[in-house]
């Protein structure tokens, strides 16, 4: 059993300029099972420029059953531009079952 927790760090290079970014955490509760969930990054460049990167959430419950759940990816570089993409959802009941989700892809630019 590893638990793993990683804080976030924050820089702060002037007083307009903010980098925050929050890493992962990660929970091995044993061999077969594996829980990782990955939070979101953000980065503070300036007042008026966020990026934000939310990564996904992976959910390993046995060898032969695979739950992934990958979240969007979100940039927002000005306030009248959002990148949004999202990623897939990824269900492996069994070996012989996949049941895979693609969601949208949204550009809002």
């Amino acid at each position: 059993i590893l638990v793993t927790t990683y804080t976030c760090h924050r820089l702060y290079l002037s007083p307009p300029i903010l980098v925050t970014v929050y890493t992962c955490h990660r929970l091995y509760l044993s061999p077969s099972i594996l829980v990782t969930t990955y939070t979101c990054h953000r980065l503070y460049l300036s007042p008026s420029v966020l990026v934000t990167v939310y990564t996904g959430h992976h959910l390993y419950l046995s060898p032969s059953i695979l739950v992934t759940i990958c979240t969007c990816h979100r940039l927002y570089l000005s306030p009248p531009i959002l990148v949004t993409i999202y990623t897939c959802h990824r269900l492996y009941l069994s070996p012989p079952i996949l049941v895979t989700v693609y969601t949208c892809h949204h550009l809002y630019l």
